[in-house]
């Protein structure tokens, strides 16, 4: 069970105007989380980019650093199991992440997002080196998550899944994007067409068979993702061979 703290830092909250009650936030989250969970899940906390990379540059990676370590010591603090690192798009950022996550004890999942191309991320590295540098730096497994639909985040899944040993985990995205554009976020439909470009649960029931199939043991979905493709994505696993 995931708990509803992606974009929790209290640098992101700030400039939605919740800064003061980061800690609030979070561990009100992850308490949400845990009632529903009982004894039949675990719980994960979920841990993204700050977004100071993007608009300051690498020079604000330290800030970066200290604002995740931060959150991360929130949601142990309120008892998460485990940590989700996701919808990361330089690789130097999800590196500092995945160190605070071990500093803090807690096992974690790391995710990068492509864009807007699957061939590198943000910072010029490719899904194999991404997979090693986030398995190098302690994920339990590794993988991409959001702004692809299941049929084009594949390929780049198989590229991590030759690269390294650990698990691969994949949380694709729900809207359909093109050759020239691997991302949904860069589409020109985003974001008040979105219904234009959804695509149907039949492509996660697929993913799931194909998923399993290849090895892909961490698979969830990412943005325009409901609980039908959910549920269509366990059927596909389910039905696989």
């Amino acid at each position: 069970m995931q708990a509803l703290t992606f974009f929790g830092t209290r640098e992101k909250l700030s400039r939605a105007g919740y800064g003061a009650q980061t800690e609030k936030i979070n561990h009100a989250a992850v308490k949400l989380a845990r009632e529903v969970a009982g004894d039949a899940a675990l719980v994960a906390g979920s841990v993204s980019r700050t977004q100071l990379v993007e608009r300051e540059g690498s020079g604000a990676l330290d800030k970066a650093r200290h604002h995740i370590a931060e959150q991360i010591r929130m949601l142990k603090d309120a008892g998460v199991d485990f940590l989700i690192l996701e919808t990361f798009f330089h690789l130097a950022e999800m590196k500092l992440a995945l160190q605070c996550a071990a500093e803090s004890g807690l096992p974690a999942i790391a995710t990068m997002s492509f864009r807007p191309l699957t061939t590198q991320c943000a910072d010029g590295h490719s899904p194999a080196e991404c997979a090693k540098g986030m398995a190098e730096h302690g994920a339990i497994a590794v993988g991409a998550n959001c702004e692809q639909e299941p049929e084009r985040m594949l390929p780049l899944l198989r590229q991590m899944r030759e690269a390294v040993k650990v698990p691969i985990a994949a949380q694709p995205a729900a809207f359909r994007t093109t050759p020239e554009c691997n991302s949904f976020t860069r589409m020109p439909q985003f974001p008040d067409e979105m219904e234009t470009i959804q695509v149907s649960r039949k492509a996660f029931t697929a993913f799931g068979r194909i998923a399993k199939a290849e090895g892909i043991r961490y698979v969830g979905g990412c943005c325009g993702c409901n609980p039908a493709y959910i549920r269509a994505l366990a059927q596909g696993l389910e039905h696989s061979k």
